[in-house]
């Protein structure tokens, strides 16, 4: 990529984020305060190193377990597929690969989730999100930082799962110990549902397209069943 193409790509990229800010300003900031500044308080502490940096360097640093691309989803987004999924505020979810925590955030602040769980493995962002948590005394919402099958998410209804996981043996440990979760526990996979990695043990419910930054997909609600 030569600089005009990357210059070009830094421009779109930084409309593209202005065009965010005004949307989620009038559709979510203007009517919850607190999100309003948990958010503005997650996107402060990265303003100067991008999350997308940050996981770029740290599987520099772990190439034989590495975090694989890092990506968010649009508030918007998840608000169309907790409606298209009839996901009621009184479920608990947990968010896995949680990155920033500014989904745990909407969950708890604008759709009043009745208890939010967000597990990600890079401590820093675990960190710097639990901080913004305990400034302002928002409940119910908690952030781990740790393997993905080494959390208990028993307690959990709904299970987000946005990240994709690179290796093909972790994706499967970690579809198995999905599989092992209470039976009727839905899942909310992006791109690929969890019945091709694991057949028997997931029912799928419903499929829904939606279109993220990077393009077009379908999402996928799963629920988990016994043979």
């Amino acid at each position: 990529m030569n600089w005009k193409e990357t210059f070009m790509t830094a421009c779109w990229v930084r409309i593209y984020h202005l065009g965010q800010f005004v949307r989620n300003f009038f559709s979510y900031y203007l009517w919850h305060p607190t999100f309003f500044l948990a958010d503005m308080l997650i996107l402060g502490q990265y303003f100067f190193k991008s999350p997308y940096k940050i996981i770029r360097n740290y599987d520099e640093n772990h190439r034989k377990h590495p975090l694989g691309p890092y990506g968010e989803t649009d508030f918007r987004v998840l608000e169309q597929l907790l409606r298209a999924f009839d996901i009621p505020d009184t479920a608990s979810i947990a968010d896995l690969g949680s990155g920033r925590g500014r989904i745990g955030f909407f969950l708890r602040c604008v759709r009043g989730q009745k208890k939010v769980l967000a597990v990600e493995y890079h401590p820093l962002m675990v960190e710097r999100a639990e901080r913004v948590r305990r400034w302002l005394h928002i409940h119910h919402l908690s952030f781990v930082h740790g393997d993905w099958e080494k959390v208990g998410l028993e307690s959990a209804d709904v299970i987000y799962l946005y990240g994709i996981v690179v290796d093909k043996e972790a994706s499967m440990k970690l579809t198995r110990h999905l599989s092992q979760l209470p039976e009727g526990t839905k899942i909310i996979t992006i791109s690929s549902w969890l019945g091709e990695t694991l057949p028997g043990s997931f029912c799928l419910e419903k499929k829904l397209p939606v279109c993220f930054e990077w393009g077009k997909t379908d999402a996928f609600l799963q629920t988990v069943i016994r043979p």
